[in-house]
């Protein structure tokens, strides 16, 4: 029997919503996406709220704890998450349940025969005027086949009292929104297989970052 405990530090990281071991503290964008299951011929690595581009083979020198973004061809990459539905057969419910197990706030509400989804996504205060922001997702009734695109905002998320590239928009479900016409690349449009409600929250989340999409 001993009173001496000895605790042994690892150096954990969080790539989008995975957190994992990384290897040696000197590993490069690269390496480290490779070591997450992202493909760096496809993905680019950011550190959190940031639109500077890491470079792939310089060295990061990793700290436990630090967050990077993965974003794939132009938008934000899809968490790496086990699910029991296959992707492109899921319905939205599927999706929201699986937001939700992993404590994100999401939630699906309706106005007549439509769906949305309510979800508080962070965004980086400042320069906008909350550290999160409550949006709206218009969820298609043929979904995942058809796509999910844009997103509404609540208007009181502003930088110095605007917004940019906002357009008004009625009530929807009992409340005035701001309607972003936030859009996927014509290379890259929504693939049913690969992309969810989970990678579309993070493609919105583009917008207040001011990288990786394309908006009109």
């Amino acid at each position: 029997m001993t009173r001496h405990l000895g605790i042994q530090y690892r150096l954990v990281v969080r790539i989008n919503a995975k957190w994992g071991l990384a290897k040696s503290e000197l590993m490069t964008p690269r390496e480290l996406l490779s070591e997450f299951g992202f493909d760096p011929a496809q993905f680019s690595l950011y550190k959190h709220d940031s639109s500077d581009l890491l470079p792939p083979d310089t060295p990061l020198h990793l700290r436990r704890g630090e967050h990077f973004e993965a974003q794939k061809d132009g938008r934000y990459g899809g968490t790496v998450c086990s699910s029991m539905t296959v992707r492109g057969l899921q319905r939205i419910e599927d999706d929201v349940e699986m937001m939700q197990l992993s404590n994100e706030s999401v939630q699906l509400v309706s106005e007549g025969a439509q769906r949305y989804v309510e979800a508080v996504i962070p965004i980086p205060s400042p320069p906008w005027s909350a550290p999160s922001a409550l949006i709206l997702i218009a969820i298609p009734a043929n979904y995942p086949t058809g796509g999910l695109d844009a997103f509404y905002v609540d208007p009181a998320i502003t930088i110095q009292g605007s917004i940019h590239r906002a357009q008004a928009a009625g009530p929807v479900i009992g409340r005035k929104w701001n309607l972003i016409s936030w859009h996927y690349p014509a290379k890259r449009p929504w693939n049913p297989g690969a992309d969810d409600l989970q990678s579309h929250v993070a493609h919105c989340r583009g917008f207040f970052l001011e990288r990786g999409v394309v908006s009109e």
